[in-house]
């Protein structure tokens, strides 16, 4: 007893994704929305917290080569940290919210650690509270080593002449 299967080989085409065009900020604008972040490290990537919000600068591509503001982005939320199982490149799944009809529409899309020059995190205000007291009670402390060093060598001086004499 035969059985024939009828296989159906033709290639299902999909619609191309047409995807909003990346906005371009002016070095002042850029500025203006990294002032309230920090700079980190590839190291500590890894160690950025899901739901932190972060913006990033994607690495050049040699076929686009385009300069810093143009390759700027304005950022997302991580939504978790993952390997790809294929290459095993470490990456960010980020979440964004954009409005949508009349309601919001969640974004999400994989960003590799391979692919960005530099990340900030953005920090919030009660944050920003306790980097201000933390800089204010350094700099009181630098005045406080520089009054001290100041008294040391006064009396390094005086211990010198004195057994000098």
């Amino acid at each position: 007893m035969e059985t024939s299967v009828e296989l159906n080989l033709e290639k299902k085409v999909y619609p191309k994704k047409v995807y909003a065009e990346k906005r371009v900020y002016t070095e002042e604008e850029m500025n203006e929305l990294i002032n309230e972040c920090i700079t980190v490290a590839p190291d500590l990537w890894e160690f950025l917290g899901n739901g932190s919000f972060i913006r990033y600068v994607r690495k050049n591509i040699e076929e686009e080569s385009l300069d810093v503001l143009q390759r700027f982005r304005f950022g997302a939320y991580i939504k978790f940290k993952c390997t790809d199982k294929y290459t095993n490149e470490r990456k960010f799944i980020m979440e964004n919210i954009r409005n949508g009809e009349g309601k919001p529409k969640y974004v999400v899309f994989p960003l590799k650690y391979n692919a960005i020059e530099t990340l900030w995190k953005k920090y919030d205000e009660s944050v920003t509270i306790e980097l201000n007291l933390i800089h204010n009670s350094l700099e009181k402390k630098d005045v406080q080593l520089k009054e001290l060093n100041t008294r040391l060598t006064a009396v390094e001086n005086l211990l010198k002449a004195i057994t000098n004499n």
